[in-house]
């Protein structure tokens, strides 16, 4: 199953809002946050907010996961100093969120897991109302360029 994802970008909160559907492949993440971060939209420094509530994550693991950290460190040359905070509601991809947090997380880019979008908000300090599906209007490509 290919990964769904759509996107919209507010510069008054300064930030990017992504929801992704379908599940897990590796690299996928970093090729998604990079093709954003290519366009003409997009400006550096902006967050990201991903709800990532319908993706499947069973195949995701360390050993496939950590491979991409010097995916991650590149992109932070595009991207500047941002937060990534990724929403999800499930023991399982909030465990991989976890993992990915403390593997990928580098001096630029700051990740970190939310069990709810009014959690993952506050962290960006976006006020708790924000109504992030609403920004979900552009579709980026599947398999975008990786960086």
């Amino acid at each position: 199953m290919a990964i769904e994802t759509r996107y919209g970008i507010d510069e008054g909160v300064n930030c990017v809002f992504v929801e992704r559907r379908g599940a897990f492949e590796a690299g996928s993440m970093v090729a998604t946050v990079a093709a954003i971060a290519a366009t003409a939209d997009y400006a550096v420094g902006m967050n990201f907010f991903i709800d990532v509530t319908k993706m499947d994550y069973a195949e995701a693991s360390f050993a496939n996961i950590f491979p991409n950290r010097a995916k991650w460190e590149m992109l932070a040359q595009s991207t500047g100093e941002i937060k990534i905070a990724f929403v999800d509601t499930t023991g399982k991809n909030f465990g991989t969120g976890r993992q990915s947090e403390i593997l990928l997380s580098n001096d630029q880019i700051e990740r970190r897991p939310f069990k709810t979008a009014k959690e993952a908000l506050a962290w960006l300090e976006i006020g708790a109302d924000y109504d992030t599906a609403a920004q979900f209007t552009q579709n980026v490509a599947d398999g975008a360029a990786e960086p």
